[in-house]
């Protein structure tokens, strides 16, 4: 009688182990989706103020030309400095289509991403792991720029293009 006793009470508490258990995993599934969903809304957001952030900074580009005079610029080429914003794993066309640069990875909690600049014309690649604050450099026709890394953001970064000489 005691045997059985003790067998019923060992059955109940396996039995209440394995409803825990199943029911635990049912609402780690049931939440993965509503994740995916966060997950994608932040990254449109991102996308979104990504937009709004070159929009404003060309809107200042034409406030501060008009209020000095001065023709709009045909590139970074003709500025001493220029933000340029780069998604994780995409490139930007520079220099009539003369240099590629690609951002391969990001690194938030290190502060610093891997900067790829491609110099199509030279045959000729820059592979660099740059910190915040840090620039990359490198020549074209005799002039110098600099590649500073102004900010990291989860999906993408702002480079800041300044011509040294």
């Amino acid at each position: 009688m005691l045997g059985d006793k003790f067998i019923r009470l060992l059955a109940l508490i396996v039995l209440c182990g394995l409803v825990y258990y199943f029911s635990y995993d049912q609402g780690r599934r049931n939440w993965q989706p509503k994740i995916e969903r966060l997950e994608q809304t932040i990254q449109v957001k991102d996308r979104s103020l990504q937009a709004m952030a070159a929009e404003i900074h060309a809107l200042k580009e034409d406030l501060r030309q008009a209020g000095s005079g001065a023709a709009p610029s045909s590139g970074p080429a003709a500025e001493d400095s220029e933000r340029i914003t780069v998604r994780l794993e995409s490139s930007r066309i520079m220099f009539d289509r003369r240099v590629v640069l690609t951002c391969l990875s990001i690194e938030r909690a290190a502060r610093e991403a891997l900067l790829q600049v491609n110099m199509l014309h030279e045959d000729k690649i820059l592979l660099e792991k740059v910190k915040l604050g840090q620039g990359l450099r490198f020549s074209l026709d005799g002039v110098d720029y600099a590649l500073v890394l102004d900010q990291i953001q989860s999906s993408f970064v702002t480079i800041q293009l300044i011509r040294l000489n």
